[in-house]
């Protein structure tokens, strides 16, 4: 196959969700292309440790997280890791803008004394950050990784025991905080949510762009991620896709999730 070429100056960037793929990234790192990689928030839960990320191998240009994830804090911050190279080309681009709150090059130097903040400061949303900073550094970066692997192997048991095709085939590119499972062939997708939502208080995500009515994503980062969160997760999975006419063994989901919770 061919590789694809990228001007220099028009690398590609990539959104991933759902999965902790670092193969794009790798892969192009491989053929000597320029990256700018974008991780969303969903996929940027991994940058909260969720998952361990190795941006440098990677070689991302720019991973946007935000602490509403594995941390478990208050949305309305954004968490940014840029590289070496990436500020280099933010600082030789005539057209970036500065002189704004959004404006990267500005909030570069923005802790240093003497420097103008871009913004007015969310004062609450930054100790809110600060609070699940210190939740996680007394459990520890290992422990919280370990608990969103326990709680990722519950839900795709509790999934499969359901009934349900996960959608990743391959084990090793399954993500640790969230599980897409396909739909059954009948069944929309946006009625599982909602009746998940309306009766169990459960909110599920769907699949985006060609994935839309196709899978179902359960988050299991954060707060979703101990012991109990899988178990309510495929409960409420259940009981709505049996609600809407699908078999679902409700029970044997609920057993299949506590048994590996236990392993």
């Amino acid at each position: 196959m061919g590789q694809p070429a990228y001007p220099a100056d028009r690398a590609p960037a990539f959104n991933l969700t759902g999965g902790p793929s670092g193969a794009t990234a790798a892969t192009l790192a491989a053929l000597g292309q320029p990256i700018l990689h974008h991780l969303d928030p969903a996929f940027g839960a991994l940058y909260q440790q969720g998952i361990r990320c190795d941006f440098t191998s990677w070689q991302a240009g720019l991973v946007v997280t935000a602490p509403q994830k594995c941390l478990g804090g208050p949305p309305g911050l954004s968490l940014l890791h840029v590289s070496d190279a990436a500020w280099a080309r933010m600082a030789a681009n005539p057209a970036a803008p500065r002189g704004s709150a959004l404006s990267i090059l500005d909030w570069r130097d923005a802790h240093l004394a003497g420097r103008p903040f871009p913004s007015t400061p969310p004062v609450t949303d930054i100790y809110g950050l600060y609070a699940c900073l210190e939740q996680h550094l007394r459990e520890g970066a290992e422990a919280v990784q370990r608990r969103h692997r326990v709680a990722a192997r519950a839900t795709r048991a509790g999934a499969e025991a359901l009934g349900l095709t996960l959608w990743a085939r391959d084990p090793a590119i399954r993500s640790d905080t969230v599980t897409a499972v396909r739909v059954p062939a009948g069944i929309d997708e946006r009625e599982v949510r909602d009746h998940a939502r309306a009766e169990s208080g459960v909110m599920l995500s769907g699949g985006q762009g060609d994935l839309a009515g196709i899978v179902l994503q359960i988050g299991h980062m954060g707060p979703g991620a101990y012991p109990l969160g899988p178990v309510i997760a495929v409960t409420a999975l259940g009981r709505a896709l049996r609600a809407l006419g699908a078999k679902a063994d409700i029970g044997a989901a609920v057993e299949a999730a506590t048994a590996a919770l236990e392993t």
